[in-house]
């Protein structure tokens, strides 16, 4: 690819850099790149973990280490300076190294807080995958890992740590106690059960293709958001072994078609589907969990 390329390329990017900085400053938010620095402090440390080498989710990446020329990024990491400048002729030099056969291939250099992560080395590499939609950037990692305490968010962080040990996988977040256990369960894996290589790929594929579902979600009317609420729906029963067959005709029912009804073998199965029903059951992961 040409160097032509890449310049329409940063064009691209500078213009949704531009939208991202004016929208924040009309509603009064921050309009760069969060920076570690200004929202950790050493003492709020209770040491580091060496994480090593991670396909680091592009929407998890918020920030920068250090203050330093933050003003050059908006806060999607979109370039805010004209290409003819010094920063905007190395982003373009990158870019047309990213469309070469080979592509940009060296990690970010990162610290990760409560999950999110801030660039020590290798904005631009980011900013140019970004624009480009990649999802992932891979990245050699620090963890910082902050005090416990009666903090809700830091309890959860800390059954993270436990997850991530046995899993890998940084996509997945809750907001309560007791998500990533039950995670795990509902998997079928054991509470020490570490995960094969093939396990997290089949779960980070079907994991991001759920997700991608559930941002559609955002472009539909109230009406069609309500006939899409089975996609959330779990069993009334722990051990059901008809889920297919009930999805179905929930699904069809609540769409309005005209289809026999399932006959449930669960226990109480007899007084129909209840959606207040499967919250009971120890393997739903509702709303607030996640």
């Amino acid at each position: 690819m040409s160097r032509s390329d890449a310049l329409l390329q940063y064009n691209y990017a500078l213009k949704q850099g531009l939208k991202y900085y004016n929208s924040c400053v009309i509603r009064g938010s921050y309009p760069y790149p969060q920076v570690l620095d200004e929202v950790f402090t050493e003492d709020m440390c209770a040491g580091r973990a060496y994480i090593g080498l991670v396909d680091i989710p592009m929407d998890q990446i918020v920030g920068t280490t250090t203050a330093g020329r933050k003003s050059v990024f908006a806060g999607n990491f979109m370039p805010l300076l004209d290409p003819e400048t010094e920063f905007g002729a190395k982003w373009v030099a990158l870019c047309t190294a990213h469309l070469d056969t080979v592509g940009i291939t060296d990690p970010i250099i990162c610290n990760e807080y409560m999950g999110r992560f801030y660039v020590t080395e290798g904005n631009k590499r980011v900013s140019v995958l970004k624009s480009y939609g990649a999802a992932t950037i891979p990245g050699i990692v620090t963890r910082l890992i902050p005090e416990y305490s009666d903090n809700i968010e830091v309890q959860v962080y800390y059954e993270f740590m436990d997850f991530y040990r046995l899993s890998r996988v940084y996509e997945v977040s809750f907001r309560r106690l007791g998500g990533f256990p039950k995670l795990q369960a509902a998997l079928g894996f054991a509470p020490e059960h570490k995960w094969t290589e093939e396990e997290r790929r089949d779960f980070l594929s079907a994991y991001r293709a759920l997700r991608g579902a559930f941002d559609k979600l955002n472009t539909l009317t109230n009406a069609q958001k309500g006939k899409a609420e089975f996609l959330c729906n779990e069993c009334c029963w722990f051990g059901c072994t008809d889920r297919k067959k009930c999805y179905e005709n929930v699904s069809r029912k609540n769409l309005g078609e005209d289809c026999e009804d399932h006959h449930c073998t669960a226990p109480g199965g007899d007084g129909g589907y209840r959606f207040s029903k499967a919250m009971t059951n120890p393997g739903f992961i509702g709303v607030q969990d996640i």
